[in-house]
């Protein structure tokens, strides 16, 4: 599927993303907190965290609330999403927000010191 083809295909989901994830995929609010409890890290911690594909209701506004140290970098396709993500974490400045497409463009992830495993297109 071509680029534009998959933004167009997310840009019109926007208004019935959430509903429509909730449909999809199954106890998705358990899983969020399943993953959430299973992060050994002190939630007082510095904690870089990279999201790729956003939504409004993403697991980044709870390790947002959960890990006062934690900083994110937001990746979507469309302009659209990360604005409906802007506008619902809007009481975080820990946020940076990215329109890119992450299979074609280098990953921006900064953790000086620490080891990273980025993903590069083939």
């Amino acid at each position: 599927m071509k680029t534009e083809q998959i933004r167009h295909h997310f840009q019109v989901q926007v208004p019935n993303y959430s509903g429509l994830m909730q449909r999809l995929i199954p106890f998705y609010d358990t899983q969020r907190d399943v993953m959430l409890g299973l992060m050994p890290l002190d939630r007082d911690a510095p904690l870089r965290v990279l999201d790729l594909g956003v939504w409004a209701r993403s697991i980044a506004a709870r390790v947002l609330a959960e890990f006062a140290r934690a900083e994110l970098t937001l990746i979507d396709l469309t302009p659209e999403m990360i604005d409906e993500s802007r506008s619902r974490l809007s009481a975080f400045d820990r946020v940076d927000y990215r329109v890119a497409d992450f299979r074609r463009h280098p990953v921006p992830v900064r953790h000086p010191g620490k080891r990273v495993l980025r993903w590069r297109p083939a």
